[in-house]
């Protein structure tokens, strides 16, 4: 997908944990743009075909767009690197700032999980777009076949979703992407990007948590609904679960709906 770094650390530093962390950010990052192209948030000819893991994806190939996508999974790559990102949502939104549609990833290291080797720091930032080679070099005892095998399945399974063209919803409009993280309340890590602080990481307010919406926008929405509202229930789909010994970490993929 992109090949800019998602961070910094020289390859010599790199440790499995980092390498590990460095493939799912890559993994994330080719979800976050192939949704935006399922959910037709932008045209379609805004995106161009690549290939991940034999997968053929769609990548956005607008600057502005990619750089933002690429600076905020760059910011929470500590979080995942430490364990404390709970789920990583892509939420769709209307005009009027309703939630259409979202996809959740969680994911989590496994127990068995080795602590970095070599002495790193479990907050060692690291930074590029890894080809399988490079990772059979830098760290061969990681199970890259059972890894590769399992983000594929799950790119697949984001891919082949149905997605019916008479399906009643709102048009969307935008996206935001939220982060869930086991972080400390009393000091929160807003997690800001010394090169891009307009990209950065900041507390979401509470009603993001409902999924309710934005009060300036909800009048205008119920007067064009007849006065009626959305409920706030929500539809879940599952996508892939992904979990087993060999694995470092476990993955769920699913979506959420609004119900009517």
């Amino acid at each position: 997908m992109d090949p800019r770094p998602l961070s910094t650390t020289a390859k010599s530093q790199r440790t499995p944990k980092d390498i590990l962390t460095d493939l799912l950010l890559e993994f994330v990052q080719a979800l976050v743009h192939e949704f935006l192209f399922l959910a037709k948030v932008y045209p379609p000819d805004s995106f161009e075909q690549r290939v991940l893991y034999d997968v053929p994806l769609h990548m956005n190939r607008y600057p502005a767009l990619t750089e933002y996508i690429r600076s905020m999974l760059a910011g929470c790559r500590a979080w995942l690197h430490a364990g404390e990102l709970e789920k990583l949502c892509i939420v769709v939104l209307s005009a009027h700032g309703r939630t259409v549609e979202t996809l959740v990833v969680e994911t989590k290291w496994a127990m068995a999980t080795a602590p970095p080797r070599g002495g790193g720091d479990a907050a060692t930032r690291t930074g590029a777009t890894l080809s399988t080679s490079t990772l059979e070099e830098r760290s061969p005892g990681l199970p890259l076949v059972k890894i590769e095998e399992a983000l594929r399945a799950a790119l697949v399974a984001l891919v082949a979703v149905p997605r019916p063209a008479d399906k009643p919803t709102c048009p969307p409009s935008s996206f935001r992407i939220l982060a869930h993280t086991t972080e400390s309340s009393v000091t929160p890590d807003t997690s800001i990007a010394a090169s891009s602080v307009q990209n950065s990481w900041v507390l979401a307010d509470p009603f993001w948590y409902d999924n309710t919406t934005d009060n300036v926008d909800n009048e205008e929405e119920e007067e064009e609904d007849g006065g009626s509202k959305h409920g706030g229930g929500k539809q879940l789909l599952p996508l892939k679960s992904v979990r087993a010994n060999e694995l470092p970490f476990t993955l769920q993929l699913y979506l959420e709906e609004p119900t009517a």
